[in-house]
């Protein structure tokens, strides 16, 4: 019997005068008055930590990103193809796709949706640990030493830029945090700022 994946929550996003709500069914409604354009009865899409970019909407999944046309959704493609879509995945300006695994991260064109870069399958990768975010021409990647970066405009094997972002992360030199479940990684221009449960907020200027 397959395994049939769900989405965690609802939620809610707005693009282009859209808005539309997608978990395990899909409603798109205009903006301005709240009439339904398009949508998808439950049971009928899934998805995960989506991201709303124009008229596409990127979903996360075991099997790749499906990014479905929200004015049609009958119309999916899937980047990624085989990849477990671990996180919610970041788009820049020029429409790159970050999208990581537990180990890896990729970029994609999302008009073409053609492979631009991947991190190295070296033995057990990056061991990332939580959502990409794209800051400028940057990547940045969290893992358990920190955060890192990766050039965005790499072909083939990624290249690695600003491996010490931060010099006040809390764990002892040389060593991963053992949980970092809790941290959440914001880059806004220049800047990134990371989170902990505990209430600890630190910054750095992006790579």
């Amino acid at each position: 019997m397959a395994h049939a994946e769900s989405a965690a929550a609802a939620e809610l996003l707005f693009a282009d005068g859209r808005l539309v709500a997608v978990g395990d069914a899909l409603a798109v409604l205009k903006g301005a008055d709240g009439s339904r354009l398009a949508g998808v009865a439950a049971g009928g899409i899934t998805c995960r930590d989506p991201v709303l970019r124009a008229n596409q909407l990127l979903c996360a999944g075991s099997d790749g990103l499906t990014v479905v046309v929200v004015t049609d959704p009958a119309r999916r493609r899937t980047l990624a193809p085989g990849v477990d879509v671990a996180y919610r995945p970041a788009v820049s300006r020029d429409g790159i796709v970050v999208a990581s695994s537990k180990h890896m991260v990729y970029a994609f064109g999302l008009g073409d949706g053609q492979m631009r870069w991947s991190t190295c399958d070296c033995g057990e990768g990056l061991e990332t640990a939580g959502a990409p975010s794209v800051a400028g021409p940057h990547a940045v990647i969290l893992q358990g030493y920190g955060p890192g970066a990766v050039a965005m405009a790499s072909e083939g094997e990624a290249k690695r830029v600003g491996t010490d972002l931060l010099t006040e992360w809390p764990a002892e030199p040389g060593a991963p945090l053992d949980d970092v479940s809790g941290i959440s990684l914001i880059a806004q221009g220049d800047a990134l700022y990371l989170s902990f449960e505990d209430g600890t907020v630190l910054s750095a200027y992006a790579p």
